[in-house]
């Protein structure tokens, strides 16, 4: 017979081999199923005891503790006697509190760990003394540090609780270890004011007690010295502060305060305050990282969540905390910490928002001041690039202009009176121009463009349009932009290689000329009243970017491009200026050497121009629109053509008549040659339905029942009987646009398209769905029902029969309302039941005797099953409320029938449970407590699930 001494060699020469270089994956499999053999043995966990007494090999013990131990504490406790529930919590304690400094942490913390996992089933019943042991353990000096682990690891294990515990057994939980918070905050006061305490021992209890702020209500145990003594260590700007900031924190999150607990609240941030008034007066401070990023949040919680609290009161100076926050706000080193402050002035000025014209006025001066502030602070930034990109094609220099003119347009949004902040910004703008100006004359160096950023000015004079008044101070502006845009255009500086010598001068030169256009076309579009000279300079100066001379290079910066592409689209619909444009662009209609983005907007803009031609008559226009069409499609992808429809949808009816007379021969042509493309070329295929379906959608009157109705039986006729996928979402979307449609024409398409559902839900050679056509293809059963409802149903009464030749039709589309809500993706998974109770709000689908007596057990069956599997836990709240109006049906039948069935299908659960499971479901009625009930229901159903595999021995 093998003894523990052997079995301890062959155990650390397994775990040897597992973890070792060379082992190969076929044999480290092997090895785990021998360990796996080996932990599920009856009494494994005793010959761990023995391993781990006589081996500090750290393989040996974390398997021992988390392979073995924590399985049988997680999944056999209930099954082992009680002595031998004893001897676990001993050992496992002596281990913890051992005073071996060889043991590493990490084996320490599990130990812990397992040891606040038995307490969340034994505590205090049968392990009365684990919060004693707590307790004195941390009160002696040489075993501190170890109760507070244990401490901490008790508020996170006891309290943020998982599913293997009662509902009722986590209240009880919270209530006992609640009640000891007084003696617990007591003993973390001494050790934080014991001098005898190293750093290590100070952080870990401030960890504690951050920890356990976060969950205990606001009371009396949080008293002055303990908050005081936590705030004491904030003079410290390393880690141990950023630490005692966090603890202070979590009580700012609170938002729910209780009247007695206001004067703690007020304290706070008071004491908050006087921190951040010295920390602004330290020059190139020293705080870390991390004592920073916390510190930034302790303003924040002060402002979002207290403001309206503490703003009143006689002992918190409301604006000098402020001025000092707004002096913190341009200190900032990390821009990253810079944007958290911005966002807090965003939070600020939104609830000044909501506050009468007076209460805003009283910080009118602190607001104006941060404007002030915020256009020097965009002058002098100089490092951020402005080359890299982001995933939403911004650059870093880019995405700080954002953010920054962001808040100076907010400031005035809220501001009862904008004229000194558009003052402020008129005369940054003025000068900025001013020298821009010197450098286009070459009267200046090219360096002195970096003491005003003019890009950025002129961002905020277009965002501040709206408030610059009288006319005669816009069109100032719009005369300079132009008079700088047109010169810019003629000089083309930002390509001039003598001045690439000059840092940033190229980039920068750049991003003005563009923001020059940019600014234009936000001024153009609201002032008709300019001189038509003003216009045609405009016009003239982005034409050259939108179709340049034969004989200049066709290389222009990408970005350049599209802002004279934007240009280009306010200025072509000025009538005056129509004829300027226009034909240049008919007769080079390619524009191959723009830049893709460009070239559509500029394709879109002449395609809006074409169909609002008015001195030319219908034969002409749609001659020039055939053309236009025509060599679209030459040279560009159907896609291209797609687009320019999506973004062109025209509004009146003889501008539809129009495209679609030009397109109908293109739609023709698609509908004779789909078939071949579909086996031939897939891309194409995917274009054409992408084609047909935008058309529809803008020309489905133009198009006619006969026409759509050919061509969609000729697509549906591809696909049927076919294993083809290719486009078949498109052609989905396509259906569901007809099915929403409130016409009559096309109600003989629905039973072909409940067919195509079932076909593609459940394909006969037993192939999976493909996940790319999940959602049209829900959206579409969804859309069935909830716009051809009179297709079961010829009249809304609930007591209405279904027809007898729409019955098997209802029950397919119901079937697949069912399916939709077993799908695992949680995102497709929401629409799907955001729909269904659509449908049910509108057509009161669950009181219908159809669904009640076919559907109605099936979807509560699912939807609890889902509770208890666990899938979909950011939908809870969802499901439940789904849960609730099923139920609603009748709430008798359902707690007095459908649940006891339901416990019966439930694998798992003997008798007894079951039985406690019905008796202790509450039949509340009203909604919310109906949730707390069903989480209560679900949350002990997954409780017996995990330990009734305990009751029987290995």
């Amino acid at each position: 017979m093998v003894n523990d001494s052997d079995t301890l060699i062959s155990l650390k020469q397994l775990l040897e081999e597992f973890y070792g270089i060379g082992t190969s994956n076929v044999r480290k499999r092997e090895i785990e199923t021998l360990l796996s053999d080996f932990g599920r043995q009856r009494h494994a966990w005793k010959q761990c005891f023995y391993f781990m007494s006589h081996s500090d090999n750290q393989y040996i013990w974390m398997f021992c503790l988390t392979n073995v131990i924590e399985t049988v504490i997680t999944q056999r406790w209930i099954s082992l006697e009680s002595n031998e529930r004893a001897e676990l919590r001993s050992f496992l304690y002596n281990a913890a509190v051992s005073p071996d400094s060889t043991i590493p942490l990490f084996i320490r913390n599990k130990l812990i760990k397992l040891m606040c996992i038995i307490a969340k089933f034994d505590w205090p019943h049968f392990y009365p003394d684990f919060f004693v042991n707590i307790i004195n353990l941390i009160q002696s000096r040489t075993t501190t540090k170890v109760g507070l682990l244990i401490l901490k690891t008790a508020s996170e294990e006891l309290i943020t609780l998982k599913e293997d515990i009662s509902a009722s057994r986590k209240e009880e939980l919270q209530r006992l270890f609640q009640a000891h918070l007084p003696q617990v905050f007591t003993i973390l006061t001494a050790v934080l004011e014991s001098s005898n305490n190293n750093e290590d021992t100070c952080e870990l209890a401030l960890e504690t007690c951050a920890h356990l702020f976060s969950w205990a209500p606001l009371g009396p145990h949080f008293t002055p010295s303990l908050l005081q003594i936590v705030f004491n260590f904030t003079s410290d700007r390393g880690d141990l502060g950023a630490v005692a900031l966090s603890a202070l924190n979590e009580i700012l999150y609170k938002n729910c305060v209780p009247v007695t607990s206001l004067p703690l609240i007020l304290w706070l941030c008071e004491q908050a305050c006087h921190l951040l008034q010295n920390l602004v007066k330290i020059e190139n401070s020293s705080c870390s990282y991390n004592f920073s990023l916390k510190f930034i949040d302790l303003i924040k919680q002060v402002i979002v969540t207290h403001w309206h609290r503490v703003e009143s009161s006689p002992n918190f100076p409301a604006k000098e905390f402020l001025l000092a926050f707004l002096r913190f706000t341009f200190q900032q080193t990390h821009v990253e910490f810079y944007y958290d402050c911005l966002d807090t002035w965003c939070s600020f000025l939104d609830y000044l928002q909501l506050q009468d014209c007076d209460h805003i006025l009283e910080y009118g001066t602190i607001l104006l001041k941060l404007v002030r502030d915020l256009l020097v602070y965009l002058n002098q930034e100089k490092e951020l690039s402005n080359d890299s990109l982001n995933q939403d094609e911004e650059s870093p220099k880019q995405e700080f202009v954002r953010l920054t003119v962001g808040v100076i347009e907010k400031v005035c949004d809220v501001l009862p009176s904008q004229e000194e902040v558009c003052s402020m910004v008129y005369e940054q703008w003025q000068s900025a121009c001013a020298i821009y100006t010197n450098v286009l004359s070459s009267n200046a160096n090219p360096q002195t463009i970096q003491e005003k950023d003019l890009a950025s000015l002129c961002l905020i004079l277009s965002k501040l349009h709206p408030y610059l008044k009288p006319t005669p101070a816009q069109t100032s502006i719009i005369s300079t932009l132009v008079h700088l845009a047109s010169t810019s255009t003629q000089l083309k500086l930002y390509s001039d290689p003598s001045y690439s010598s000059y840092k940033y001068f190229s980039s920068t030169l750049l991003r003005i000329h563009c923001e020059l256009f940019a600014s234009l076309h936000t001024w153009l579009s609201q002032n008709s009243e300019l001189d038509e000279a003003v216009y045609q300079k405009a016009l003239s100066s982005c034409l050259e970017y939108v179709l340049p001379p034969q004989s200049e290079p066709r290389f222009t910066p990408i970005t350049l491009q599209r802002a004279a592409a934007h240009l280009f689209s306010c200025l072509a619909y000025k009538p005056h200026l129509l004829p300027l444009c226009f034909q240049p662009l008919v007769d080079n209609l390619a524009l191959t050497h723009l830049d893709p983005k460009a070239r559509l907007v500029v394709h879109a803009t002449l395609f809006k121009c074409i169909l609002a031609l008015q001195n030319i008559s219908f034969n002409e226009r749609l001659n020039i629109l055939t053309n236009f069409f025509g060599t679209l499609v030459k040279v560009e992808t159907l896609s291209h053509l797609t687009s320019l429809l999506e973004c062109c949808k025209p509004d009146k009816q003889a501008e539809k008549k129009l495209l679609y007379a030009a397109l109908q021969p293109i739609l023709a042509k698609i509908i004779t040659e789909f078939h071949q493309q579909l086996s031939q070329n897939s891309n194409v295929c995917v274009d054409m339905l992408a084609l047909f379906l935008e058309a529809f959608k803008s020309l489905h009157d133009q198009m006619g029942s006969s026409f759509t109705s050919e061509a969609i039986t000729t697509l549906m006729d591809c696909y049927n009987g076919s294993n083809i996928t290719i486009g078949i979402d498109k052609l989905l979307q396509l259906l569901m646009f007809i099915v929403e449609l409130p016409s009559s024409a096309f109600k003989h398409f629905v039973p072909c398209c409940i067919n195509l559902c079932m076909q593609l839900l459940l394909p006969d050679n037993g192939t999976h769905v493909n996940p790319d056509i999940k959602a049209p293809l829900f959206q579409l059963v969804f859309s069935i029902l909830l716009h051809k409802w009179q297709y079961f149903y010829q009249n809304s009464l609930y007591d209405a029969q279904v027809p007898v030749d729409k019955v098997d039709s209802l029950k397919k589309v119901l079937t697949a309302v069912g399916m939709s809500l077993m799908e695992s993706d949680v995102t497709l998974f929401a629409e799907n039941l955001k729909s269904l109770e659509v449908i049910n709000e509108k057509w009161k689908l669950y009181s219908r005797d159809f669904f009640k007596s076919n559907f109605l057990d099936c979807f509560l069956n699912v939807l609890l099953n889902i509770l208890i599997q666990k899938s979909h836990s950011l939908l809870i709240d969802d499901i439940i409320t789904a849960i609730f109006n099923l139920s609603s049906v009748n709430f008798d039948i359902f707690f007095s029938h459908f649940i006891p069935v339901f416990l019966e299908s439930i694998e798992g659960l003997d008798d007894n449970q079951r039985r406690s499971l019905r008796q202790n479901m509450r039949t509340d009625t009203d909604l919310p407590s109906f949730s707390v009930n069903i989480s209560r229901f679900i949350s002990d159903i997954c409780r017996y699930l995990i330990f009734n595999d305990a009751r029987a021995p290995s």
